[in-house]
């Protein structure tokens, strides 16, 4: 499903795709997207997705405050349509704050619901990440390199070729939005088809996306889910 192993009547050896899979001590799919990231040159962002598909969340419940840290995540994130991509703005959000102050830092999280600690994981498993990234040879060691020139990050700002490099990494996980009618006088209703095994699904309540399959594009619009 990957492309990690070649044709069954080789014996299934591993193509290079898989050889380097092999030497990423994580979920082959994350590997495949960091891999993926690397050479499109927009590391830093599947770095967040990758550490994050890894932890827990780091938006947590916040009793007390639920609708009004709904709306904030929503203005914020919301554009995107995308929890991968909310998780990559709320993280670079929250380097940009602690850099200034402590206060800033806590304000910040407590704006959009953030768990302090859980975003310090993401931070840390970024690091290992990118070390192992060093060690197969798609990144360069930062202390050791002499080129300059190249940068992993050329394309972190553009949303497609990230939307592109997670869809590599994480298919085949992808859900289909579809229509059909809700009964007479009742419109229409939207809901999730797997593309694997064709199952309905449902968009996670916690999720930016939840209600908004209205929003999307019937038998055009696609969602990740890992």
């Amino acid at each position: 499903q990957i492309g990690a192993l070649g044709p069954h009547s080789e014996g299934l050896p591993l193509t290079p795709l898989g050889f380097h899979l092999a030497h990423m001590p994580m979920d082959v799919r994350t590997a495949k997207m960091l891999l993926y990231g690397a050479l499109m040159r927009c590391l830093g962002p599947m770095l967040t997705i990758a550490a994050c598909l890894s932890e827990k969340s780091p938006f947590v419940r916040t009793f007390g405050r639920e609708e009004d840290v709904k709306t904030e995540r929503d203005d914020a994130f919301g554009f995107t349509l995308s929890d991968h991509l909310a998780i990559v703005m709320a993280f670079q959000g929250w380097q940009e704050a602690r850099e200034k102050s402590r206060e800033a830092e806590t304000e910040y999280c407590s704006i959009y619901g953030l768990a302090r600690s859980k975003l310090q994981g993401i931070a840390n498993l970024r690091h290992r990440y990118r070390r192992h990234l060093v060690d197969v040879g798609f990144v360069p060691d930062t202390k050791d390199s002499t080129d300059r020139a190249w940068d992993p990050d050329a394309n972190s700002a553009d949303p497609a070729i990230l939307r592109c490099v997670l869809c590599a990494g994480l298919y085949p996980n992808v859900a289909q939005i579809q229509r059909r009618s809700g009964g007479k006088g009742s419109g229409t209703v939207s809901f999730l088809v797997s593309a694997g095994d064709h199952d309905v699904c449902s968009v996670h309540p916690g999720s930016l996306n939840a209600g908004k399959l209205q929003l999307m594009q019937a038998n055009h619009g696609w969602l990740l889910y890992h």
